[in-house]
């Protein structure tokens, strides 16, 4: 297993459509930002991130650290989604709006957490580094 030591953030980036390094390196940010957010309003004493905001705390004082995974279609990152909301671990859902490089409203990328590896769901746990 790899090291469960410390948060991190997960971002899970589709592979099944063309995107320019800088329009992937956006959406990533736009992943890690609504999920950040996501993670402050975590405040449910019954859900894993019942102190949402000290995780959040935590994860800043370790330098942030974050990990890209591949998703190989738009169905593998609906899953990853799907899962790790399921899990009580915040993720956020990103749709490119289509005014650049694609032509319609694209599904992108997944940003979960701040989560240790072992909170993950296994579907994630299985997903290949970026």
């Amino acid at each position: 297993m790899p090291d469960d030591s410390e948060l991190k953030m997960w971002i899970v980036l589709r592979q099944d459509i063309e995107m320019p390094l800088g329009k992937a390196m956006v959406q990533a940010a736009h992943a890690v930002q609504a999920a950040t957010i996501l993670a402050l309003e975590y405040d449910d004493p019954t859900n894993l991130f019942y102190r949402g905001e000290a995780r959040l705390k935590l994860y800043l004082e370790q330098n942030m650290p974050k990990i890209t995974v591949k998703a190989k279609n738009l169905a593998a990152m609906d899953r990853a989604f799907k899962e790790t909301f399921e899990a009580g671990i915040p993720a956020s859902y990103i749709r490119d709006a289509g005014r650049t490089v694609f032509a319609e409203e694209t599904p992108t990328v997944v940003g979960i957490g701040p989560c240790y590896y072992s909170e993950l769901p296994r579907f994630v746990q299985r997903l290949q580094l970026l």
